[in-house]
């Protein structure tokens, strides 16, 4: 049985008041010392409040009702009229049992009002429902005087009223009401207990109010189903501060709060789940024909890159040649392809940087390089004939675009030692191969993964490698691999200045070993890597020590080793570029001694005196007796001038600056060698940062007026004269293929200065000035007459830069104007002056400017610039095994600059990219703020420059990141996805198709317009489904709930009804009137809209409260002036009558 239960008969109630007056007497005695007569008030109240705390719960309906029974007799005995009036509307049926009983009751305890009442007993019933829409009314109403009307407090049992507490505690967040005040825990013992507060301030709702009920149920462990349980009303309130929280929720919540506001989309970008990246390629497909849906230029860079199968040729058989003539012709045409074949891995690696995820178990196949061809009129494929075993580099660059591909931030718990050993190359020959091509496998497999090693330096994994596998490379007989270990541990470890590291380096470096230790045999690329590999090591760090090494490393002498003498120009630039790398944009803290060097090796002089040891050591040949007392600038110069500027980068140093300018005679002109020109005018504008404008007066400036006034002015010869204005000026004293080769390398070095200054920026002014000169260029050199006054290599090898240049503006953007240049270039097989270089640089340009996919792009910061300087130096190899001016390896240095750009909505339903608007700030140069407007996905700017990035798109929620490190790992770690969560639509709102659906079959045409309009509108502008749901479910269950519970329902209704956002309660109204089913047919008998509100008028046999209430809303709708004050009183006058 119940224990809250009551006979239904109340005889037994009665029988107390029909006793004789002897027994009267001796009950009266019992009830002055029985202790639950005594505290009855305290029993009773409390009991009351577990009642409230059952009404917040929609389940415990029906055990509220039976405990009603008991407190309404109790409230007759105690003569607690407001509680009695109190218990009866909650549930009329009371008044049927036992209003006749009433009077009785009342005589049960003699002398009522002498029992002790407790300090915190209240006359008023403390009510939850009342509470809350005492918060409203006081918010709602102005004219009401705060003072005049005081909020009740209401009482706490400590853990025993949990829910009615955490409504109210909900309630008091959203109005900006103190919990501390309103809520009261009941004590033992207290004699002053505020039974009401007085405000200072009216309540308000507000946006950060709304964050703060989100915040604390999240806290209180709340969620969607714990809203689902409570009353209709109160669940209508907290769904409406959830939902205004999701249109700009705080950033800095945690996953359940927006898991809460049902914004998964933020749930994502909290949690930093990294998405596995599909074999097939699926996501990253679908990205591209996003960025690019009208054609197909990825594809068509990716056939530009591949290396991994037969080329397919066709050469045209010469009349009266012979079969073998024509074969020959084929294989010297397979010849020029390879050349250019051999080139692509460069690019592919920059092309496809990080677009892979390895899978443990899974080995790792780097593809194969194909030289092999196929003539389309042969039958047969044609073998490369030539040694490719004397092509080392190649094979190597393979292996590094095979090894660029594997994605970092995925692969961080993926590849270890074990994984890279597991990795390593094993012969698949078979037994009876022959001996030479078993050699030559080997060797090419091995050059493959000393590339592949490299590769996962740059990417920073190789530092995971154990010692002992460290120690197991380094003791190959394959300077590739000791190559690729050691300038990759130092690329994972840039800036790190690692001792172990350094240690090893040192062994290769001999200027860092004691005197008189056992020096190595390193050959010329291992010894140049290891003086890049120290500069990076110690990257920024200034350290004196390292500097003063490679300072004198510059200006080296060749030593009695065998092989000192080879590739000296690039073991002096390596020096020259570690010193930068060592000192980056710290001129102003080194000693004016390191620059006046650094000038010296720029400029040529005497050289200081060399010590006793360094004449012992240093081997003495009549080739090199002149570098004793003169240093050699064609060696030393490249160093020095690079040196200079990244150790003097950004300092807008005029004093510096002014030894890179470009002498303004003919005479000083003829002492600079002309391809120096580039690396001078790259180092003014690495010193003079941010004087570089993106226009042709700023190369204007640069040049001299002899340069200007003389280049590509020779008069041709007669034969010549075509087409060419003669030049009246001309004169046998100038030389003019020196103007004219100083002018190319002065736009070169112009324009490369520029592309570094707006790197990745996609700058259309820098873009435009770097296109028209490439333009000029490839002019100048289809007209032979103009091309043979500053030589076909000069213009080939400034040509190069140009391209690279563009791309490095335009990197990660795809754009289709370079991507023409480049495929133009890559066509001149048959010109002379193309080589293995040629082909290097514009492939590099190539995958640049699709670098990563189009997911990256290349950064400006200092570390970046100095990186970039290292892989996009202007002077290019002749062929495939040339390291003399510049080490290969080096070309992939660009990795340290690429950076993540992309920005990918993807919906957080289907899982798919989407397009989507979005803002960004950022910060100018000046200081000023700028706002971006894109349609994503789409390149961001560099995330140092940006302020805020937000989704601005009416059919998307808005996402607002402010933190630059949550912008950095999205781009990153997420590869680029931003979950988004599309609004309501009303193609997929089945609430609204379902209101759509009764308008048409139920409603007069005169309404239908409206009614129809006004919910839909309301729907899917606000994405209010949930809330409106609830209002449904509130309206059409009205008359079909237990009877004994109908009250409650509509007294929900009532507190629902007040529910405004924004003052708009018309359109909600609106939204309420085709959801009432209880007069329909009233509806269906008018054929006027002003009949029926005539007909409504006449109407007052109510049998259905939601009836009624429809009426109201229908009568105020149309005729009221004042809608929503008066709506809000009529409702309120229902529910008291």
């Amino acid at each position: 049985k119940n224990p809250f239960s009551v006979d239904s008969d109340l005889d037994s109630y009665v029988k107390f008041t029909q006793i004789s007056p002897i027994k009267k007497s001796r009950r009266s005695r019992d009830i002055e010392v029985n202790p639950i007569i005594t505290n009855i008030y305290t029993l009773f109240y409390a009991m009351h409040l577990v009642f409230e705390d059952l009404l917040v719960m929609k389940l415990n309906y029906e055990i509220a009702a039976n405990l009603s029974e008991l407190l309404l007799v109790l409230a007759c005995i105690l003569r607690l009229n407001e509680y009695q009036d109190y218990y009866w509307l909650k549930f009329p049926h009371l008044q049927e049992k036992f209003g006749p009983q009433r009077s009785q009751l009342s005589t049960f305890i003699p002398k009522v009002e002498t029992l002790h009442r407790p300090c915190f007993f209240c006359d008023s019933p403390p009510s939850v429902t009342d509470f809350i829409g005492k918060l409203i009314t006081l918010s709602q109403f102005d004219q009401i005087d705060l003072e005049d009307e005081p909020l009740p407090v209401y009482p706490n049992i400590v853990s025993v009223t949990e829910h009615a507490i955490t409504v109210i505690s909900l309630f008091c967040e959203m109005f900006s009401i103190p919990r501390e005040k309103a809520i009261t825990d009941i004590p033992s013992t207290a004699k002053n207990f505020p039974l009401s507060i007085s405000l200072t301030t009216r309540p308000q709702r507000s946006i950060k109010a709304d964050e703060k009920v989100v915040e604390l149920m999240v806290a209180s462990g709340k969620d969607k189903n714990y809203l689902s349980q409570l009353p209709e009303a109160i669940n209508l309130y907290l769904w409406d501060a959830l939902l205004n929280c999701r249109e700009s929720p705080p950033t800095d919540w945690s996953e359940e709060c927006f898991n809460l506001i049902g914004r998964m989309d933020l749930v994502d970008l909290v949690r930093g789940r990294t998405r596995q990246l599909e074999k097939s390629g699926n996501s990253e497909d679908e990205t591209l024909k996003l960025l690019f849906p009208d054609d197909i230029r990825v594809s068509e860079a990716n056939r530009m890159l591949a290396s991994d199968s037969p080329i397919e040729f066709s050469v045209v058989q010469k009349q009266g040649a012979t079969e073998e003539e024509h074969r020959d012709d084929a294989h010297r045409h397979l010849y020029l392809l390879n050349i250019r074949t051999m080139a692509m891995p460069v690019g592919r690696g920059a092309i496809c940087l990080r677009t892979y995820s390895p899978v443990i178990g899974e080995s790792f196949e780097v593809p194969r390089l194909d030289l092999s061809g196929r003539a389309l009129s042969e039958d047969r494929p044609i073998e490369y004939s030539h040694d490719i075993s004397v092509y080392p580099w190649p094979f190597f660059h393979n292996g590094v675009a095979a090894g660029l591909t594997i994605c970092a931030s995925s692969a961080n718990n993926i590849i270890d030692s074990t994984w890279i050993n597991y990795n390593r190359p094993r012969s698949n020959i078979p037994h009876g191969a022959d001996m030479r091509d078993r050699d030559l496998t080997t060797a090419n497999t091995n050059n493959e993964h000393a590339g592949f090693l490299f590769a996962l330096g740059l990417n920073g994994h190789l530092e995971k490698l154990s010692l002992m596998a460290l120690h197991d490379y380094l003791c190959q007989n394959n300077d590739l691999t000791k190559l690729a270990i050691l300038l990759g541990m130092s690329a994972a470890k840039r800036g790190s200045r690692d001792t172990n590291i350094i240690k090893v380096l040192s062994i290769h470096v001999d200027a860092l070993l004691p005197p008189n230790s056992t020096e190595l045999d390193v050959s010329g690329p291992v010894h140049a890597a290891s003086i890049i590999g120290v500069g990076l090591l110690y990257q920024s760090s200034g350290d004196s020590h390292i500097s003063r090494v490679l300072l004198e490393e510059i200006g080296r002498l060749p030593g009695p080793e065998a092989n000192s003498h080879v590739d000296r120009e690039s073991y002096s630039l390596s020096a020259g570029l570690a010193f930068g790398l060592v000192n980056l944009c710290k001129g102003g803290s080194i000693t004016i001694s390191s620059s006046d060097q650094l000038r010296l090796y720029m400029l040529g002089g005497k050289r200081k005196p060399l010590t006793a040891a360094q004449k012992e050591r240093y081997f003495k040949q009549d080739c090199h007796r002149g570098e004793e007392e003169y240093i050699n600038t064609h060696n030393t110069s490249p160093g020095g001038t690079l040196g200079l500027g990244l150790m003097y980068h950004r300092s807008e140093n005029e004093s510096v600056a002014s030894w890179m300018r470009v002498p303004d005679t003919q005479t000083l002109l003829e002492y600079v060698r002309p391809d120096f020109l580039i690396l001078r005018m790259l180092s003014y504008g690495l010193i003079m940062w941010n004087q570089i404008e993106p226009s042709e007066e700023y190369i204007n400036k640069q040049m001299p007026k002899i340069v200007a006034q003389h280049a590509f002015r020779r008069n041709p010869s007669p034969t010549q004269t075509e087409g060419m204005v003669p030049n009246p000026a001309a004169t046998n004293s100038i030389d003019y293929e020196l103007v004219s080769q100083a002018y190319c390398n002065i736009i070169a070095g112009c324009c490369m200065a520029i592309a570094m200054r707006f790197a990745g920026t996609a700058n259309q002014k820098a873009y435009e000035t770097i296109h028209k000169h490439t333009k000029m260029l490839i002019m100048l050199s289809n007209k032979p007459a103009l091309a043979e006054q500053a030589g076909r290599p000069c213009i080939e090898s400034c040509l190069n830069v140009l391209v690279t240049s563009l791309a490095v503006v335009m990197s990660g953007t795809g754009d289709l104007g370079v991507m023409r240049v480049c495929r133009y270039l890559r066509s001149r097989l048959t010109q002379s002056c193309v080589f293995y270089g040629s082909y290097m640089a514009i492939h590099m340009a190539l995958g640049i400017l699709f670098l990563g996919a189009c997911r990256y792009s290349l950064s400006t910061s200092p570390e970046s610039i100095g990186a970039l300087v290292c892989a996009l130096y202007p002077m290019y190899p002749n062929h495939s095994s040339d390291n003399r001016y510049h080490l290969q390896a080096l070309r992939h240095l660009y990795v340290l600059a690429a950076e993540p750009r992309l920005l990918i909505p993807r919906d957080i339903l289907t899982n798919k990219p989407v397009y989507v608007n979005i803002t960004i700030t950022r910060q100018k140069k000046n200081g000023e703020m700028e706002q971006l407007k894109l349609r994503a996905p789409c390149l961001v700017p560099e995330v140092g420059s940006i302020e805020n990035v937000h989704v601005d798109d009416d059919r998307y929620w808005r996402i607002e990141i402010k933190n630059k490190d949550a912008l950095m790992k999205c781009l990153s770690k997420e590869h680029g996805f931003l979950s988004v969560k599309q609004k309501a639509h009303s193609s997929n709102n089945q609430l609204v198709q379902n209101i759509e659906t009764y308008i048409l079959q139920n409603m007069t045409k005169g309404v239908m317009k409206c009614r129809k309009s006004s919910a839909l509108s309301e729907c899917v502008r606000e994405d209010r489904v949930v809330q409106y749901s609830a209002l449904n479910e509130l309206l059409t269950n009205s008359h079909k709930v237990d009877i004994r519970f109908r009250c409650l329902v509509l007294e929900q209704l009532r507190l629902a009804i007040t529910l405004r956002r924004n003052g708009n309660l018309a359109d909600k109204i609106n939204l309420l009137k085709p959801l009432v089913g209880e007069y329909e047919d009233e509806i269906r008998k008018n054929e006027s809209e002003k009949g029926w509100v005539d007909h409504m008028l006449g109407k007052k046999d109510w049998t259905n409260a939601s009836a009624h209430v429809a009426y109201l809303i229908n009568l105020h709708g149309l005729k009221s002036s004042d809608m929503d004050d008066d709506l809000i009183q009529s409702l309120i006058e229902l529910g008291t009558s």
